[in-house]
């Protein structure tokens, strides 16, 4: 294993005292580094490394050189001729990144679907509930008239919309209402800090979905940040993701399987025109009207206020412009109050 390879180098103590013998101290600061010695006796080098990149300036508080050589020095333990080197096999690497990508997708899937709301649950947002029935619900209900009518379902849709407004909530009753795998997504999920693993995960989550026989809905949430503009000074990598990306929807596309992509996005202005174009069904998730606000308040308060001592029309008609979930934040407020009177009483 390269763990227990990387753990018979050499000690932090020896690392330290090679750094030491070519750096000139003072009695004050050597007496110091002995003290380190003392601290550090028989660590390995992953320990060393965290103590030279975590704790060095708690124990060696001698001169920056000393530091800057000591940190030199266990680079060069790491990758110089005088150690061997770990034999990591590439097809190991390769697998260890594999399974690396795979169960990071794999912890996207929702697998309690309990925890998702109906569709007949979702308060409000009347017109957009219509276009995702027709658009995600209605293809897997009545299969057999798409089929026969030629009718291709749509396969990418965009819902955009102020934040707060269900967008998400909306997205995960469609997995409850057709019973499918749900892949909830955030831009996180697919952001790699290696270079090159950014396009994989994509490629992988696209992967996973695809290759499901059953139906599948992918949820990625605020796109955006993935599918921005391009601009001539944008860096290599974030052009490779949005190409990858890219050509990931156009493969799902041009795919016979039952698998579905949802995105939501604040700010649609700021989607790149190629990614507007590949989605085939925009669906606008507004604010809650009038009707919609009172609703929600009547089910929000329902166990904390008294029926008849509430003004419903008053309180939908305060709260306009407030989100669905502006709204849950004061009903939240409300039951706080109401707990605060009784704790007096």
């Amino acid at each position: 294993m390269v763990d227990e390879e990387i753990n018979i180098l050499r000690s932090l103590e020896e690392i330290l005292r090679e750094a030491v013998a070519v750096t000139t101290l003072t009695s004050k600061e050597l007496s110091e580094v002995n003290l380190a010695f003392e601290n550090v006796k028989g660590k390995t080098f992953w320990e060393c490394d965290r103590f030279m990149g975590l704790s060095v300036q708690e124990y060696l508080k001698a001169s920056q050189n000393c530091v800057k050589i000591a940190a030199t020095v266990i680079d060069k333990c790491f990758i110089g001729d005088r150690v061997k080197h770990p034999k990591v096999k590439e097809e190991d690497a390769l697998d260890s990144f594999f399974s690396a990508r795979r169960e990071a997708i794999e912890r996207t899937i929702v697998i309690d679907k309990t925890s998702l709301p109906f569709f007949k649950d979702v308060v409000g947002l009347d017109e957009a509930k219509i276009a995702m029935r027709e658009a995600l619900i209605d293809p897997f209900t009545y299969p057999e008239w798409f089929a026969s009518s030629g009718l291709k379902p749509w396969r990418c849709v965009l819902l955009y919309g102020p934040p707060g407004t269900g967008k998400t909530h909306l997205s995960r009753s469609i997995a409850r209402e057709v019973n499918c795998r749900f892949y909830q997504v955030s831009s996180s999920d697919l952001i790699s800090t290696w270079s090159g693993q950014s396009e994989k995960l994509i490629r992988e989550l696209f992967n996973h979905s695809l290759s499901y026989e059953g139906v599948s809905v992918i949820f990625i949430d605020e796109v955006d940040s993935l599918c921005r503009v391009r601009c001539s000074n944008e860096d290599e990598s974030t052009r490779r993701v949005k190409t990858e990306l890219l050509l990931q929807i156009q493969r799902l596309h041009c795919s016979e399987n039952n698998t579905v992509l949802i995105c939501a996005t604040n700010c649609p202005w700021d989607l790149d025109a190629a990614f507007l174009r590949r989605f085939e069904k925009k669906i606008y998730v507004g604010l809650p009207d009038f009707e919609a606000r009172q609703s929600l308040l009547r089910k929000l308060l329902g166990k904390v206020c008294v029926e008849n001592s509430v003004d419903w029309d008053f309180l939908a008609d305060s709260t306009k412009g407030f989100s669905g979930d502006d709204l849950r934040r004061l009903a939240r407020e409300v039951a706080f109050v109401q707990f605060r009177k009784y704790k007096v009483e």
